[in-house]
């Protein structure tokens, strides 16, 4: 039969359960801040993915309305003309700001008929071209 001196005392179990809580709450303490601290700049670079998707599906349906690409991003905001003089539009209701700390949306009109859109911050650069929006790291 076992005796009393064989199981630990509740004093003991006490302690190491305090020790083990302890243990577990400075391991949160130092993993947290980096954990929220990196959420910042994937939020502001996912906002800039969907900011430069919008635009990519305005210019795209200007360009279906119009038969040309817009000479400039303003232009998705005003009603616009197609050949038969029909008028559709704004294919945007505004230019959406960038995050903050990064560039403005950047537009380019390439001789090829194709188009970009980039904007970059905190080490980044979002772009898309041709309808696939991707994030480089630089």
């Amino acid at each position: 039969m076992p005796r009393a001196a064989d199981f630990p005392s509740k004093k003991r179990i006490v302690v190491i359960g305090l020790v083990t809580i302890i243990g577990f709450l400075a391991l949160s303490f130092f993993i947290s801040p980096a954990l929220y601290f990196n959420v910042g700049p994937r939020a502001r670079t996912a906002t800039a993915q969907v900011h430069v998707r919008e635009l990519e599906s305005a210019v795209r349906m200007y360009s279906k309305h119009t038969g040309s690409l817009p000479a400039s991003l303003a232009d998705l905001t005003m009603e616009a003309m197609n050949s038969k003089g029909e008028p559709a539009g704004p294919f945007a209701p505004r230019i959406p700001l960038p995050p903050s700390g990064w560039m403005p949306y950047r537009y380019e009109v390439r001789a090829d008929g194709t188009f970009t859109i980039t904007t970059s911050g905190e080490g980044y650069t979002v772009r898309v071209s041709r309808g696939d929006a991707t994030v480089t790291v630089e």
